[in-house]
């Protein structure tokens, strides 16, 4: 059985549970036709030249969905406002621009609206409609830093997820921040492919932010090296065979103990 590592606890926990032997839980991948091509792309991604932020850095949050449109829920709202607060806090520093894709439905639209304004960031914070999955690529590609503040909450911690956006923004040569959690950690390598900050903190995120706009060889490091850890270890090719080995196991296993 697939699972997720959170699915897979809370399964064990309960009285109704398949041998341990039986979970698996591979994770998710990117596909690499689109993304690669804006891996290290002199012109798009992660060049040299444009990590000495001599213009106001721009900062991206791009929610996606593999099928039509970017879609937005409750947890992306609450990412928007984290990030609005962070916002916040790096404009005080330096210039900069975020850039949210993705307004999500109009009652959390119209609250995020009212924070921009109370903060002041009106000319700092764009909020963008949804895109096409298939322009997600050259959204994360015109960034200078790729956030990812996941929320400390029921899903990401006791459920289990496969943050997706997390190997995208990898796999399109961006630096990384995102929230320092189990199901993160399974994905990327701390100091090496990501930063990573404590979840729900707004000064922390802004902290690693101000980091990287400030020391240009960090996120050029961490760009680099991310980008090639997800096309070694989390490709959708690469994921398809780990769930087929899954499946060729409990066949194996089931063969043997069949009379």
């Amino acid at each position: 059985m697939a699972a997720t590592r959170g699915v897979r606890s809370l399964a064990e926990a309960s009285s109704c549970t398949p041998p341990t032997s039986r979970w698996s839980a591979p994770p998710d991948g990117v596909e690499q036709r689109a993304q690669g091509n804006l891996a290290f792309s002199d012109a798009r991604g992660i060049g040299r030249a444009r990590l000495l932020y001599r213009r106001p850095a721009r900062l991206a949050c791009a929610a996606r969905s593999r099928q039509g449109p970017i879609s937005a829920s409750r947890q992306a709202c609450q990412q928007r406002r984290q990030l609005a607060e962070c916002a916040d806090r790096v404009v005080a520093r330096r210039p900069a621009t975020l850039r949210i894709v993705g307004r999500g439905r109009s009652r959390q639209r119209k609250e995020l609206l009212r924070r921009i304004r109370k903060l002041g960031l009106e000319a700092h914070v764009r909020l963008e409609p949804a895109v096409p999955h298939h322009e997600v690529p050259a959204v994360l590609a015109s960034a200078d830093l790729a956030l990812a503040p996941l929320g400390y909450n029921e899903r990401n911690v006791v459920q289990g997820c496969c943050p997706l956006k997390v190997l995208e923004y990898l796999a399109c040569g961006r630096p990384v921040v995102t929230s320092n959690l189990p199901v993160v950690r399974e994905l990327v390598r701390e100091e090496r492919d990501a930063l990573l900050v404590t979840p729900d903190a707004p000064d922390a995120l802004a902290a690693a932010v101000l980091r990287l706009l400030d020391d240009p060889r960090t996120a050029q490091r961490l760009a680099e090296h991310g980008a090639r850890h997800v096309r070694a270890s989390f490709t959708w090719k690469r994921a398809q065979k780990r769930l087929l080995d899954v499946y060729a196991r409990l066949l194996q296993q089931e063969n043997k103990d069949a009379p």
